[in-house]
């Protein structure tokens, strides 16, 4: 394994737990300064909207490209009889990234601008407090796609020192299918529980991928 590889293996996850620690963060200190769960229309949305509830999008747009290099860093990790895997998990996080992208840079702009101008026709569509908005639903397909994306890279990590990778990488997997699954049902706590556990596991497995890519010279002499 080459130096720039280990380095972007690295510090892509590094930075992904990161961003994810921040996530979290702005999630709790969003539903503690800026509740949503009583605004059912655009017009209440708008009189209670502080650019500040989307400070946790931030981070989440971040996160989109970032996942992205860390599941190409795992691909080139990968041995040989498992690369088929790591691609269609690299394949997976590239539809992951284009729609959270696209999800995330929306809010931030059209979104949000859109209520600060007074132009809110059509908004709720797109409108956070809206459950059955496109918020939702690109929210739910992103990490859907997330977690396939992790499923499918699972079984790289095959050695002893890489067995808790594997397991919280498939537990994201089925956490991610279960945004798909809850948005689908239209059972929108599920979307919530599953985005904390998320939040809790996610940044542990790319702790541990940094540092298999840290310590990638003692890791391949095992594999």
């Amino acid at each position: 394994m080459n130096k720039l590889l280990r380095r972007l293996g690295f510090w892509s996850s590094v930075t992904i737990a990161l961003l994810v620690a921040l996530i979290d963060a702005g999630m709790i200190l969003s539903t503690i300064l800026f509740p949503m769960t009583t605004i059912t229309s655009m017009e209440a949305y708008t009189i209670s909207f502080n650019s500040w509830q989307m400070l946790p999008l931030i981070p989440s747009l971040l996160l989109a490209p970032m996942f992205v290099v860390m599941m190409l860093c795992i691909h080139h990790y990968a041995s040989d009889d498992r690369k088929v895997m790591s691609q269609m998990g690299y394949s997976f996080a590239l539809i992951c990234a284009a729609v959270l992208s696209i999800h995330y840079y929306i809010q931030l702009t059209v979104v949000r601008q859109g209520i600060l101008n007074n132009e809110t026709a059509g908004l709720w569509q797109f409108a956070a407090p809206n459950p059955h908005s496109f918020f939702w639903t690109f929210a739910a397909l992103g990490y859907g796609f997330m977690g396939i994306a992790l499923l499918c890279a699972a079984p790289v990590f095959a050695g002893k020192s890489e067995r808790a990778i594997k397991w919280l990488f498939t537990a994201n997997g089925v956490i991610g299918i279960g945004f798909l699954i809850g948005n689908a049902m239209g059972i929108f706590i599920v979307n919530i529980l599953a985005s904390f556990v998320w939040g809790i596991l996610f940044p542990i497995a790319a702790v541990l991928v940094a540092r298999i890519f840290r310590n990638s010279k003692d890791v391949s002499s095992e594999k």
